[in-house]
């Protein structure tokens, strides 16, 4: 078998992790972590890894085409691979933003103002400002109050003699209490846009493994009969 097409350090230490399936939970996600609503469009990229790699590997044999072409060629390799990789990677977000904004419905649902309640939401803000220095008193009362979670989720954080950082933890804290289900899926959600962060490590990886621009660039040069 002759060497690899791009025969550096780096290159040929991506692709010998892009060969582990622990390397694609790095940058794909993993699915012992990620609901099955997501392992689809994760399989679907290590899928495309996997095949543009085998494809690469065998181009570097194949004796039918000079340097110059099989760097071309590898390029489309690599843009056609990058491309279902992007593609997976946008799917997975898409579905990671569906379950953040299905959580925050349930969430603004539960904790909508009522203005017919208005006197007593007055009279907990008075009651929470008078426990600024007790933040334990508030989450107590939280816990059994939603009005609580209520009133700290709707009135601008300016009104609370709490710092904002407090009153948005305290409400969130809420959140998991009352509605632990949406606070679930509200973190599930944002744990899946964050695990597709790693596409774009996987992408730049081959980028620099699968060709050599500079060679592939020669192509342009081609002087056809």
């Amino acid at each position: 078998m002759t060497a690899p097409l791009v025969d550096s350090p780096d290159a040929n230490k991506f692709r010998a992790n892009a060969k582990l399936g622990t390397w694609h939970n790095v940058w794909f996600g993993d699915p012992a972590k990620m609901p099955k609503e997501v392992h689809g469009f994760m399989k679907g990229a290590s899928n495309a890894l996997h095949a543009g790699l085998d494809k690469v590997a065998a181009l570097a044999d194949d004796p039918t085409k000079t340097t110059v072409v099989r760097h071309e060629t590898a390029k489309i390799i690599a843009e056609k691979t990058i491309a279902a990789i992007l593609d997976n990677k946008g799917r997975q977000e898409a579905a990671g933003h569906a379950m953040m904004a299905e959580a925050n419905d349930a969430i603004n649902a539960t904790f909508a103002l009522n203005e017919d309640r208005a006197p007593i939401y007055e009279r907990i803000i008075n009651w929470i400002n008078s426990k600024s220095g007790d933040t334990r008193a508030i989450r107590d009362a939280m816990k059994q109050d939603p009005q609580i979670v209520t009133v700290l989720s709707n009135y601008p954080a300016y009104i609370f003699d709490l710092p904002q950082d407090v009153c948005r933890k305290i409400a969130t804290e809420g959140y998991m209490h009352h509605t632990p289900e949406a606070a679930d899926k509200l973190l599930t959600g944002q744990q899946v846009i964050d695990a597709a962060k790693g596409y774009d490590r996987a992408v730049k990886g081959i980028r620099a493994s699968f060709y050599n621009e500079t060679v592939a660039a020669q192509a342009g040069k081609r002087v056809d009969a």
